[in-house]
């Protein structure tokens, strides 16, 4: 059942991820170090795309899905695998690591914000407030995809106070499928990849909720090693004795 649903999505899939990456990246250098070598075409962008999914399929295996009982976090984990997968391919098509870092960054921050797009607009219609947006989101994708049953699905604390709305994170599923990949298999700076991708956005998601009025902060990140990432989400700047050195 899982290849014929696969085989139906394809198409959709690959239009998708084709229009976002060029919009992302189309135009942009090959190597910022040498311009020789040009700028991404749509005919890279094609093929980039198409070895993407030959990428996936050959890591899907590896994030052990069948051990995830929420929908939204298997959505999160293959999407982490796509994450890895175009971060590979620009590898091998003799992206440095630092600069592939970037653009799977700028694609991966498309599909984020277009993603929130909708619920920001929802929680307009429900309140004036910017903090009460924030929490008002955040609760949102605090059930869908980031819904947190435990290990090995997310976990999570949350918890609201008159100037944030906390979050602590113990497990993330996405950033455990990358550890495992490195760990067991191949390590090509896929986690660094992850890092500056998927644990990079908060800071941008908190401004677009609070409508650049955001104060966010994270002092300990899983994938620097840290034992767990604890986030402060904000419209209203703490006062300096409670805010601890941001790690990104």
């Amino acid at each position: 059942m899982e290849r014929v649903v696969r085989a139906g999505l394809t198409p959709p899939v690959r239009w998708f991820m084709r229009h976002q990456l060029r919009r992302a990246i189309g135009g942009r250098p090959i190597d910022p170090a040498a311009p020789q070598r040009g700028r991404f075409t749509r005919r890279d962008i094609d093929q980039i795309v198409d070895m993407t999914l030959v990428g996936y399929d050959d890591l899907v295996g590896l994030a052990h899905l069948d051990r995830l009982e929420s929908v939204g976090n298997r959505l999160n984990v293959r999407l982490a695998v796509v994450t890895v997968a175009l971060y590979r391919v620009l590898l091998d098509l003799g992206v440095s690591r630092s600069h592939a870092c970037d653009l799977v960054s700028d694609a991966g921050w498309r599909l984020y914000s277009l993603g929130t797009r909708p619920l920001l607009a929802m929680a307009r219609l429900r309140t004036a407030d910017r903090q009460a947006r924030v929490a008002t989101v955040l609760g949102w994708l605090l059930r869908f995809p980031f819904a947190a049953p435990g290990r090995p699905g997310y976990e999570v604390d949350v918890w609201n106070d008159d100037d944030a709305m906390y979050t602590t994170w113990t497990w993330c599923p996405p950033q455990a499928f990358v550890r495992h990949l490195v760990s067991e298999h191949d390590d090509r700076g896929d986690l660094e990849a992850f890092r500056t991708s998927w644990c990079s956005y908060d800071w941008a998601l908190n401004d677009v909720l609070a409508g650049g009025f955001g104060d966010y902060s994270r002092p300990q990140t899983m994938s620097r090693g840290d034992p767990q990432c604890d986030m402060r989400w904000s419209t209203r700047v703490a006062a300096p004795s409670r805010r601890a050195a941001v790690r990104r």
